[in-house]
C-alpha cells in the first residue's frame, strides 16, 4: 500500500515533490550525491564515478554530472576588477558587473554550443564525450542552432540594456576568439593554449569595462 495516497495533495510540501515527481522521471533517472572532506576530491571522485558508469552501456543511456563546474568559477573573475577598484559598495557598479557576469554566462553558452556542434562526429567516436547530449542525440540539432541563437542574442541585448556598449564589443571579440578557437586555432600547438589563457584576461577586461 502506499501511504501517500493517504496523505493530502494539497499540502504544501506534497505539491512540491509532486512537482518534482514530473519534473524527474523517477523510475529512469537515478540522482548520485558525492560527499567528500574537499571540493577537490569531490570532483575527482565524481568525475571517477562518471567515467565508470559511462562504460557501462548496459544499465545506464547517458551520465550527466551535475554542477556549476567551472563555468562559473571562470566567469567569477568579472568580479575582480570591482573589488580591486574599491568599489565593491557601489550599487550601480554592482549591477553593471552582475549584468555583465550574465551576459557572459549567455553569451559562453551560446559559443559553447556551436563548439559541440562543430566537434559533433568526432565526439560520438570518443569514449567519454560520446555522452554529451548532443554526440548522444538526447538534443537534435535544430533545437541547438537555435539555442545558441537565442543565448547569443540575449547575451548582447543584457550587455547592451545592462552594462554598456564596451561590454558588447567585448563580447563580440570574446565571440570572435572562441570560435576561430573552435574552427581552427585548437588544432595549432601552443597557439591553442596562448589562446585559452587569453580569454580569462578578457574576462578581467570585461569585468573592468562594466
Amino acid at each position: 500500500t502506499d501511504i501517500n495516497t493517504l496523505i493530502s495533495p494539497d499540502l504544501d510540501w506534497r505539491k512540491r515533490d509532486n512537482q518534482f515527481g514530473a519534473a524527474f522521471d523517477r523510475e529512469r533517472t537515478i540522482l548520485a550525491v558525492v560527499e567528500a572532506p574537499t571540493p577537490e576530491l569531490t570532483s575527482t571522485a565524481s568525475a571517477a564515478l562518471a567515467q565508470k558508469l559511462a562504460g557501462d552501456t548496459k544499465n545506464f543511456e547517458s551520465i550527466q554530472p551535475l554542477g556549476s563546474g567551472e563555468f562559473f568559477e571562470k566567469n567569477g573573475l568579472l568580479f575582480l576588477p570591482l573589488m580591486l577598484a574599491g568599489a565593491a559598495l557601489d550599487p550601480a557598479r554592482w549591477l553593471a558587473c552582475v549584468a555583465a557576469f550574465l551576459a557572459m554566462g549567455l553569451t559562453a553558452s551560446g559559443t559553447y554550443l556551436i563548439n559541440d556542434l562543430l566537434d559533433l562526429e568526432a565526439d560520438r567516436q570518443h569514449w567519454t564525450k560520446r555522452n554529451r547530449p548532443f554526440a548522444a542525440g538526447l538534443i537534435g540539432i535544430p533545437q541547438a542552432i537555435l539555442a545558441s541563437v537565442g543565448l547569443l542574442a540575449g547575451g548582447l541585448t543584457l550587455a547592451a540594456v545592462g552594462a554598456g556598449l564596451p561590454v558588447v564589443g567585448l563580447l563580440l571579440l570574446y565571440c570572435f576568439v572562441t570560435l576561430s578557437y573552435s574552427l581552427h586555432l585548437k588544432r595549432v600547438p601552443v597557439l591553442d593554449v596562448t589562446v585559452l589563457a587569453s580569454l580569462f584576461t578578457l574576462r578581467l577586461v570585461l569585468g573592468a569595462a562594466a
